[in-house]
């Protein structure tokens, strides 16, 4: 089967052309981030006003206010939920502290997609949303 051909400067996500060309844990060839959940985390935050996207970290960041929420980066989530909140945080499965060549970033966390399931998703947002919403926006 072949994918039928869109118009100049479209492009199509991963998932358009049939079941899912890739599992939700995936990296879809050619890409640094998994677009099923970047799609899912979309859909999240579509009711959220001031959200954006940059292309940030390799992956795909949804800012608020100017500040980073949550993104998605390979085949996780990485969401800013504050360094008092590490701890706990990355005590439990699948999650662990952000780190870009060795450094970990403060305050960020990387949640495996095998863990996150729809009402853990809307939880690590939520959280990372309560945290950005300190900051006056930039």
């Amino acid at each position: 089967m072949t994918a039928p051909q869109l118009p100049r400067g479209q492009a199509a996500l991963g998932h358009a052309y049939g079941p899912r060309l890739a599992s939700p844990g995936s990296t879809i060839q050619g890409m640094g981030f998994d677009e099923l959940l970047a799609d899912r985390v979309r859909a999240g935050l579509q009711q959220v006003a001031g959200v954006s996207e940059k292309k940030m970290f390799g992956g795909l960041a949804f800012m608020t206010g100017g500040h980073l929420t949550v993104g998605v980066y390979g085949n996780g989530l990485i969401a800013r939920i504050g360094a008092q909140d590490m701890d706990a945080a990355t005590a439990g499965p699948g999650v662990r502290p952000f780190d870009m060549a060795g450094r970990p970033m403060r305050g960020i966390v990387v949640i495996d997609s095998a863990v996150l399931d729809d009402k853990a998703l809307d939880r690590w947002i939520g959280q990372a949303r309560r945290y950005v919403a300190g900051p006056p926006p930039k």
